[in-house]
């Protein structure tokens, strides 16, 4: 068990990557790589490692579910910024070292930070199938009729070459063929180890890939889909997506023209829209809107460009920092209904926004 868990710490490092199927910014992990491959050892290509220098972090996430509280919204088309704009708005990146880690892996642990699988739940996921599958022959099986009609079958005997992630998408990828999927507000992936118990019935699972000396399984979530990879990388539910909070190169000026097409829209609705910006949900909405002080309920056409860099910076560190964390997030705002503010000892306020009615938090004093 050590001598596979150990392996597993040596999983090669992951990049950001622009995809060209998709014209659009996403996380691209892929097996293989320059030099002799050892056994269940996995290395990425070299245009791959730039962002994550090391390998997985601490006790990952080995159950990523996601839970009420979340969802993608619709809202206004998305439209680019104009040229000055983005000309004079400022870049950011933000690198992940790498985390210390263990010589074991724990089979089973719940660190999410709860609410909806949001974009760090998502890549934390990535993170877990680089250290347990990819580059692994996985055998595949549909205990729950749902996965039968996904048709997950196709996937036995296939060999993990890819893992992709753009917000709240996974599509990991099996040569010629792919599962795409996403949790929304019911899904999720747990990993065990084989024979051990699971803490959900089996009959209740969508989907198991079993390769390398673990289970990874999927249990419910609005979409599980098995296809042609070429025809699921366009998928408007991606090729529509805004660009990715967490990217490598990451550049908050398309947002910010993307957010101004509606300039009366509130400011917290517009962060959840999944065509403006992809990955940032309830959680850090709320969140990053109270770090950098700024009222979720102001239109957008009031909130200033370096305000909107300010919001858009502090869900982008607060995720990457829960990546590297385990999902653990100290909540400052979120769901502190009636609650004080860590700032002001104010009270903080709650009610539904948008069309969605999806609770946003913040505090009246601090926030301006």
């Amino acid at each position: 068990m050590a001598g596979r868990e150990a392996e597993g710490d040596r999983v090669g490092g992951v990049a950001g990557a622009r995809d060209e199927d998709h014209g659009s910014q996403g996380l691209t992990v892929v097996a293989g790589g320059q030099g002799h491959r050892r056994q269940g050892e996995v290395t990425a290509a070299p245009e791959f490692r730039q962002r994550f220098a090391g390998s997985v972090g601490p006790a990952e996430a080995h159950l990523l579910q996601s839970r009420p509280g979340g969802d993608e919204n619709a809202g206004a088309d998305r439209q680019p910024g104009g040229a000055d704009r983005q000309r004079q708005l400022p870049r950011f990146r933000v690198h992940l070292g790498s985390p210390p880690h263990g010589p074991n892996l724990p089979t089973w642990a719940n660190l999410h930070h709860g609410g909806v699988a949001e974009g760090d739940t998502i890549l934390r996921l990535a993170r877990r199938f680089e250290a347990t599958l990819l580059g692994e022959t996985v055998a595949a099986s549909a205990p729950n009729p749902r996965g039968k009609a996904a048709r997950i079958e196709q996937l036995d005997g296939r060999t993990l070459e890819t893992i992709w992630v753009h917000g709240k998408h996974l599509l990991l990828g099996f040569g010629d063929v792919s599962l795409y999927s996403h949790l929304g507000m019911s899904g999720g992936w747990h990993f065990y180890r084989p024979g051990s118990r699971w803490r959900r019935p089996r009959s209740s699972a969508w989907a198991l890939l079993s390769g390398g000396g673990w289970d990874a399984v999927q249990f419910g979530g609005p979409t599980l889909q098995v296809g042609p990879t070429a025809r699921l990388r366009r998928n408007p539910q991606l090729t529509r997506l805004g660009p990715d909070i967490l990217a490598e190169d990451f550049d908050p000026a398309p947002v910010i023209g993307a957010l101004r097409a509606n300039p009366g829209r509130g400011l917290g609705d517009a962060l959840l829209d999944q065509h403006l910006v992809a990955g940032i949900g309830n959680i850090f909405k709320s969140e990053a809107c109270f770090a950098a002080r700024v009222d979720p309920w102001r239109p957008v056409g009031e909130v200033s460009d370096e305000e909107l860099v300010a919001v858009l910076a502090a869900a982008r560190e607060q995720m990457l920092a829960a990546v590297e964390s385990g999902g653990r997030h100290s909540f400052r705002v979120y769901k502190r209904r009636q609650g004080a503010c860590p700032s002001c000892r104010g009270p903080i306020s709650s009610r539904g926004q948008g069309d969605a009615n999806r609770t946003t938090y913040w505090c009246p004093r601090c926030q301006s």
